[in-house]
């Protein structure tokens, strides 16, 4: 056990599969599995337990902070551009475009705002069945009319 205060060094097929995850982010696990080197029947298996080590966490955290792609800032940044997402619409008669205009797009704007509770920890999509100290928070927002939630929010500004 490392001592405390100080991060275990991670091991080679670790690294290969932060390393990995990263520059293929729409990678399958067991893919990821199999890149990083962890043989077997079901890589994703292994794969999915490194995934759990504190280390490797702690090493994909820093190394997406060190990516001005991926960092806080960035991240933050694009969470609030979805949440002002528009979408463009098209007329058209006999297949020529005659007037095209710009609207709120709801629908993704309801994924990113799903997301950025996701990320605060406000927003639980699993109920906690077993009877802990502390009652668990549950937000659902399957049957939230986007419109509405996007104008109860402008007014909290």
């Amino acid at each position: 056990m490392a001592p405390k205060g100080r991060r275990r060094r991670l091991s080679v097929k670790q690294k290969a599969l932060v390393e990995f995850l990263l520059d293929n982010p729409n990678a399958t696990l067991a893919d990821a599995g199999r890149a990083a080197g962890f043989e077997g029947k079901h890589p994703e298996q292994a794969a999915h337990g490194a995934l759990k080590s504190v280390s490797v966490q702690e090493t994909m955290a820093a190394m997406m902070e060190a990516d001005p792609l991926l960092n806080n800032t960035a991240l933050l940044e694009k969470l609030k551009e979805g949440l002002s997402a528009k979408k463009k619409t098209y007329s058209s008669h006999e297949g020529i475009i005659t007037d095209s205009r710009e609207d709120d797009d709801f629908g993704t704007r309801k994924e990113y705002l799903k997301l950025g509770l996701q990320v605060k920890g406000a927003l639980i999509n699993k109920q906690e069945i077993s009877g802990g100290k502390e009652p668990v928070k549950l937000v659902d927002l399957s049957d939230v009319d986007p419109e509405a939630l996007l104008k109860a929010l402008k007014e909290l500004e």
